[in-house]
């Protein structure tokens, strides 16, 4: 695993190497590939308008360059007339760009299309780097590829399918990425559900045929895989572990938040008893049976279940297989 750290020439070399090796924009057409490379283009769709009608939100057509390079952001300190020239050029690349469609194949070399923007080399790195807010990877790319997405050759010809493989530099901005993917609302169902909600608003419909509307429109519009739909049909889980966690409470004694007894449970008690929260983890151990005396708490909570099975004192824990924890 290789770490990019800002600032570093090496570790920002080492990274372009390490990207070049397994990720390519290269609109290579032949034999087989020509197919394939349609999967990688990228073609606008209304979503891509979501956050502004001038720029797609995913940066395509994105700019050519000569190398694979990390690139951060300006400093706000920056000279006012440099900065103004960077705008100049950066809203002159955008002209450029919107020019050349998605079918564009012609590769213009990359000094002359600097030459056609007036700019430097230099500039129009400073350009580039106006553009973004964080560290992004801007890969070797010609003319011809400013709309294909990032992709692994060996992996192409193996999918068969579309596929946006991309080197990560944030760690946190990729598991913010995977929850939010995880967690995202039916913001589409919903959609549908309130133009349901105005057709039924214009007519005199009895409450069962409302039901039955929006009933069909939450079974028809939610959009799932065939996997997913075969797996619901069969009564199939969607996931299944093979291994379980177990929580610990590590705060300190007075800081631990607990869970109180049930309704009937803290009845039985009496008035002054301060007994009032169930037992945790952390409480069976202390409790452990003798023969469990030489365990540490890890081990405790890996290898044992509590039985609640009313019987023998000392046999309040069961061993489980540790294989299957």
């Amino acid at each position: 695993m290789l770490y990019f750290f800002v600032g570093n020439t090496e570790s920002e070399t080492q990274c372009c190497e390490f990207i070049d090796q397994y990720i390519t924009c290269e609109r290579c057409e032949d034999g087989k590939m020509e197919q394939l490379i349609g999967y990688q283009l990228h073609e606008h769709s209304r979503t891509c308008w979501k956050r502004s009608k001038n720029a797609c939100r995913f940066g395509f057509p994105k700019p050519p360059l000569d190398k694979t390079l990390i690139l951060t952001p300006l400093s706000d300190e920056i000279d006012p007339t440099l900065k103004k020239t960077i705008s100049s050029i950066h809203k002159k690349l955008q002209e450029k760009l919107k020019e050349l469609d998605r079918k564009y194949k012609e590769v213009i070399p990359f000094q002359r299309f600097l030459a056609d923007l007036n700019t430097t080399y230099e500039h129009y790195i400073l350009a580039l780097r106006s553009s973004i807010k964080r560290a992004t990877v801007f890969l070797k790319r010609s003319t011809a590829e400013m709309f294909v997405n990032g992709y692994n050759r060996k992996m192409l010809e193996t999918w068969e399918a579309n596929m946006d493989i991309q080197y990560i530099l944030d760690p946190y901005a990729c598991v913010k990425y995977c929850v939010g993917y995880i967690l995202k609302s039916e913001t589409g169902c919903s959609k549908l559900l309130q133009k349901t909600m105005d057709d039924i608003k214009n007519g005199n419909v009895a409450a069962e045929e409302k039901l039955k509307r929006f009933a069909s429109t939450l079974i028809n519009g939610s959009e799932i895989s065939a996997q997913e739909a075969a797996a619901f049909l069969l009564g199939l889980q969607n996931t299944h572990c093979s291994r379980t966690d177990v929580y610990i409470n590590t705060m300190l004694p007075d800081e631990r938040v607990g869970f109180l007894k049930s309704k009937q449970e803290l009845a039985e008690l009496d008035n002054d008893s301060t007994d009032v929260c169930t037992q945790n983890i952390l409480d069976h151990y202390a409790l452990r049976p003798e023969i469990l005396e030489d365990i540490c708490l890890a081990e405790f909570a890996s290898m044992y279940n509590i039985s609640k099975t009313k019987g023998d004192p000392n046999d309040v824990c069961t061993e489980t297989n540790a294989e299957s924890k």
